[in-house]
């Protein structure tokens, strides 16, 4: 199972799974500048902070690239949104989804994993799982499975 450094959390809006499989909770904080922020944390995982610019853009796609994955929730669809590339996509990782998925089950909509290249210039999987419909626990994580499954 992945890491959590932190105890029971609920949906933050955004959040990062580390590539060891970790789930960083942001407390309004934007993605970008977490990244910015744990320069000696991320570095752990070969992602040098020193050179990138105080983008957004950039950010994004160097932290992608050494394998975080970006989680958004969306608070008024309820929709919870994952992105990583398709080549970092491993058991980590998915511990990582079906934990938050797992820990804040009966308030999402509906699940969405887009996977990139290696480079983030073209969306080589992109999947979701609609949740809120379902009528049980069993069912939903079965959807999560389907969706995590076919992109693995």
């Amino acid at each position: 199972m992945a890491a959590f450094p932190e105890k029971n959390y609920g949906l933050r809006s955004k959040m990062w799974i580390l590539p060891n499989g970790a789930v960083v909770g942001l407390d309004g904080e934007w993605h970008y500048r977490w990244i910015l922020a744990h320069k000696n944390r991320v570095a752990e995982f070969g992602l040098d902070t020193t050179t990138l610019p105080d983008e957004e853009g950039p950010v994004r796609i160097a932290a992608l690239k050494r394998g975080f994955f970006r989680v958004s929730y969306e608070t008024r669809s309820s929709n919870l949104i994952f992105e990583g590339l398709e080549n970092k996509f491993e058991k980590g990782i998915t511990d990582g989804i079906f934990m938050i998925v797992m820990e804040n089950m009966n308030a999402l909509n509906e699940i969405k994993v887009t996977l990139f290249n290696e480079d983030v210039t073209e969306i080589k999987s992109n999947r979701s799982a609609p949740l809120f419909t379902l009528p049980t626990a069993d069912a939903k994580l079965a959807a999560v499975e389907d969706v995590v499954g076919k992109l693995s």
